[in-house]
């Protein structure tokens, strides 16, 4: 068997462990619009860059932070997502609503923020390390 073959295997034994789904977007570029109904501003409508199946799995255990105002404690959980290998334009910030988790009921409708996308030469799948906030 060749390498190439061999990868072709490993994407799609990859891809038939992403039983949940997930979108991710990004936020839309521009200002802040005005809307003089409400008085406040509208933030541009985020962009999706990917929509499809995934597989989701906790990497680190919780890490308690002070953060925002007044100092509030959260929790921080590293997550990775993993995604079909052909989603190449995921970036950091990115954010990762999980919309249907096929055996853990908890995940979905979690939502996440993309830290780092990772890329090699013989990957079988993307994976993006994500922080989940709570």
């Amino acid at each position: 068997m060749t390498a190439t073959a061999a990868l072709a295997a490993g994407r799609r034994a990859a891809e038939g462990l992403m039983v949940d789904s997930c979108t991710i977007t990004r936020p839309g570029a521009g200002d802040p619009v005005f809307n003089p109904a409400t008085g406040g501003y509208t933030d541009p409508a985020p962009v999706e860059v990917y929509s499809g199946r995934c597989r989701v799995q906790v990497t680190a255990s919780l890490d308690v932070r002070a953060t925002g105002h007044g100092g509030q404690a959260v929790n921080l959980t590293r997550v990775t997502v993993t995604i079909p290998i052909d989603a190449t334009d995921v970036l950091p910030e990115d954010v990762v609503a999980i919309d249907t988790a096929a055996h853990d009921t908890v995940l979905a409708s979690r939502t996440m923020t993309v830290k780092g996308a990772e890329a090699k030469t013989h990957a079988t799948a993307r994976r993006l390390e994500c922080e989940l906030t709570s």
